[in-house]
Order: C-alpha cells, then sequence, then structure tokens
C-alpha cells in the first residue's frame, strides 16, 4: 500500500469507520490487513482490516463479542480456527457447509454470521494464472485441515481425475475422503509411494511457515508437475525453491491469497444471505 493509499485511510478514519478483524493464532504471517483495506478504499468503503490474534481457548467468546459490535461488516479467520469458527455462523454457502470450515464471515444486520470459505477457489484461480492444469490430472494434496479441505474441493471440482490426501490426523483425512466419494470424487489416502505419477502437488499444511522446513522431498518429481504452497511467509518457501529447481510451474502462498482477497471482497459486499 502506498503512502499516499495510507494517508488517504488515515484521512477517513472516524467514527464512521466500519471493521474487519482477522483473526488467527498466530496473526503475524497475514497479509489481510493491508490488502483487504487497501481493497475496501478501492471499492469505496470506509473499511479498515485490523489483525487480532486469538487462541483456540477464547474463540467462542471472541466471536460472540464480535457479533454484538455494531460497525463490524465481518471477520477473516486464518489458522487455526477455520474449522471451529463454523459453529458460531447461523448460516453457511453450500461450500462452506461441504467443506466444514470457513475462512470469512459476513455480519448481517441483526448481528447472525453467514460464514464461506473461498481458500480452495482462490488457489484454482492463481494456479490458472499460472497455466496449470487440472482436468483429468491426478494430484496430491498435503493436509487436510480448513484450507486443505477447501482445495480439496475446488480441485475435484475443477476435474482432477484421482485426489491422493496426506494428513497426519487419519480421521480426519478419512472424513474429508468419504465426503469427496460421496460427492462422486475420486479420493484416496497417500500410499507414500514416490511422486511421478502426480501433474499437481499441494502443501496446504502449515510445514514451513517462518522456517526453512519442507513437508515432503520433491525427489522423483516430474519437471511438467505443479506444485503450489499456502505458506505465505516466507513467501518462496524451501518446498516452493525445490520445485523450481526441478523446473517446475509453481504458485505461493501470496499468490493464492490475491485471488483469495478479491473473493473475499466480493463476499463482504454482498447483501442478504446468497448462498455461493
Amino acid at each position: 500500500m502506498s503512502k499516499t493509499a495510507f494517508d488517504s485511510i488515515l484521512d477517513r478514519l472516524s467514527g464512521e469507520t466500519r471493521i474487519v478483524p482477522v483473526i488467527g493464532h498466530p496473526v503475524i504471517q497475514v497479509k489481510s490487513p493491508a490488502a483487504l483495506t487497501a481493497g475496501f478504499s478501492e471499492q469505496g468503503r470506509n473499511t479498515l482490516c485490523i489483525p487480532m490474534d486469538v487462541e483456540a481457548a477464547h474463540l467462542d467468546v471472541t466471536l460472540a463479542a464480535l457479533a454484538a459490535i455494531q460497525n463490524l461488516d465481518g471477520i477473516v479467520v486464518t489458522v487455526p480456527h477455520k474449522m471451529t469458527a463454523v459453529a458460531a455462523c447461523a448460516t453457511l454457502t453450500e461450500r462452506a457447509r461441504f467443506i466444514g470450515a470457513v475462512n470469512v464471515i459476513r455480519r448481517s444486520a441483526d448481528g447472525s454470521l453467514h460464514g464461506d470459505m473461498c481458500d480452495g477457489e482462490g488457489f484454482v484461480a492463481a494456479a490458472r494464472q499460472k497455466e496449470a492444469l487440472f482436468p483429468r490430472s491426478k494430484a496430491l494434496l498435503l493436509g487436510a485441515g480448513g484450507a486443505g479441505s477447501a482445495i480439496a474441493h475446488a480441485m475435484a471440482q475443477a476435474g482432477v481425475a484421482k485426489l491422493a490426501i496426506a494428513e497426519v490426523d487419519a480421521n480426519r483425512r478419512d472424513d474429508l475422503i468419504g465426503r469427496l466419494r460421496g460427492a462422486g470424487h475420486h479420493a484416496v489416502a497417500h500410499d507414500g509411494g514416490g511422486l511421478a505419477d502426480f501433474s499437481v502437488i499441494v502443501n496446504a499444511s502449515p510445514i514451513g511457515m517462518n522456517s526453512t522446513k519442507s513437508p515432503i522431498s520433491l525427489e522423483g518429481i516430474k519437471p511438467d508437475c505443479f506444485v503450489g504452497d499456502v505458506v505465505t511467509r516466507p513467501e518462496v518457501t524451501a518446498f516452493i525453491e525445490d520445485a523450481r529447481a526441478r523446473g517446475c510451474l509453481t504458485a505461493t502462498g501470496t499468490d493464492m491469497y490475491k485471488a483469495v482477497a478479491k473473493l473475499i471482497l466480493t463476499f463482504l459486499a454482498q447483501n442478504g444471505e446468497a448462498v455461493l
């Protein structure tokens, strides 16, 4: 955000300013405050996005308090609250209901909360901008949390022929596989084998955040494989660096977030309880 844009926001900051907090734990890695505040300004809205570091034990009371704030337009939700924040929503979009997670919540005039989950659509949009191909592909997904579940759903909707899922929590993995199969998609647990058969590999886990760790070795990957990561800090993770060194097309967590931010801005600008 330029100094001129920042000065403009400060000039408009007043008792009429609306707020949209982003809640998570930690929140040091989030890019929402600057990106969404700038987006609101471009929409002509006097709205400010602010970070709130909320531990899991205090999530329920925090969401209840936020719902009572009259100048609150919505809430952006990040790790680790995407699944648990669902319970605070009176209504959900169809995809949020299927995924069982939310990354954005819109506050209605009566204080009720309406949730959506657009991480998956954002990831697919970012990947397509990098010329990734999903129809009839075989994909490997690392992580079945809120973002991972959303990406699994979106890739399946985009036409992935087979989706293998790796997740340390076997119950969470199997639950996602069951839901995808129930919707007619080919989903299986990753058997830990080689990577040569995959044309798409996505890290949807927090491994690599603020570290040089990588979720898996990319040994054996084909150079025409597309590799994506949801981690935004560092912007280029060790996982992405490894993929690029092997000649692969990649999308970073920042690439994904830019696409997600557009969907968040659209959702928060909508009126009523339309199901997406």
